[in-house]
């Protein structure tokens, strides 16, 4: 309605038009910051949580991955 563009219009012409990142990128982007923030912190507790945080994804993802190999096997 903003625009007074017609409804067909893509998603991908709309992001490229008016430069309006994707959800994924601003979360990575977002993500990293705060990474590079905690992992600077004097606080011991914030840097201990991030610490716990970074291997509970890590375990995750390895067995995500591990379960759909064996899937394939």
């Amino acid at each position: 309605m903003i625009s007074s563009a017609p409804w067909y219009v893509s998603n991908q012409t709309w992001h490229s038009d008016f430069d309006i990142r994707y959800v994924k990128e601003v979360v990575r982007i977002n993500a990293n910051k705060y990474k590079n923030r905690s992992t600077q912190q004097s606080n011991q507790l914030i840097r201990a949580h991030f610490q716990l945080l970074r291997r509970q994804t890590t375990k995750a993802f390895m067995a995500g991955r591990l379960s759909s190999i064996a899937q394939l096997q």
